[in-house]
């Protein structure tokens, strides 16, 4: 919450929550925070903005299983058992797709 604070006190307000949004991953991007997976969860919701009543689509690369980092974000939990394998998340404003690689990646 210290860093939402901080955020708050230093960036001045969007007209839109979307130029909220926009900033705060800017701010995110920006603090070089070592979150494992911060990077990959930013890019999904500047995605999930950028592609809102579009008919766009935008790929977001995962370094681990997205379902098992969003649920257990979604629970207010650390996610258990994080298996490094590359997914890719296709957004769209009609839907989201996960999708494994074939290829393997490192965390």
């Amino acid at each position: 919450m210290e860093l939402i604070a901080a955020y708050c006190a230093a960036a001045p307000r969007g007209r839109t929550a979307e130029d909220d949004a926009r900033g705060l991953i800017a701010y995110l991007r920006g603090r070089a925070l070592r979150v494992p997976y911060l990077a990959a969860l930013l890019d999904f919701e500047e995605a999930l903005g950028d592609v809102a009543g579009t008919f766009d689509e935008r790929t977001v690369a995962f370094g681990c299983n997205p379902v098992t980092l969003l649920g257990a974000l979604e629970d207010r939990r650390l996610p258990e058992e994080i298996t490094h394998e590359l997914y890719f998340v296709d957004v769209s404003a009609k839907r989201i797709r996960m999708r494994a690689s074939s290829l393997s990646a490192t965390a």
